[in-house]
């Protein structure tokens, strides 16, 4: 995965769940707390020990959890350096 994919998933977790559980995750998940790359691709492993991680902190089902984060994902990449490119391409789908 693409590092703005796990910085999506950092900013949902420490804005719905607070930067301590993102902190935790990370330990729990052998990552880094810091920001990734955005664009620099990381190994898949990363990302579902991300994923699999939140899920355990939050109680959440990995099915609810990933479409939270894509609901959550519309409005992170609309947000970041590819909004533009996003708005660009239409209104709908």
């Amino acid at each position: 995965m693409y590092g703005m994919v796990n910085n999506a998933i950092r900013a949902f977790v420490s804005e719905s769940h607070g930067k301590d559980a993102w902190a935790r995750i990370c330990d729990r998940a052998g990552v880094d707390r810091g920001e990734f790359a955005s664009m620099l691709p990381y190994d898949d492993a990363v990302t579902l020990g991300l994923i699999t991680q939140t899920g355990e902190a939050t109680g959440m089902p990995i099915e609810t959890l990933l479409r939270e984060i894509g609901r959550y994902w519309v409005y992170f990449a609309a947000r970041s350096p590819f909004g533009p490119l996003i708005a660009f391409g239409g209104a709908s789908a």
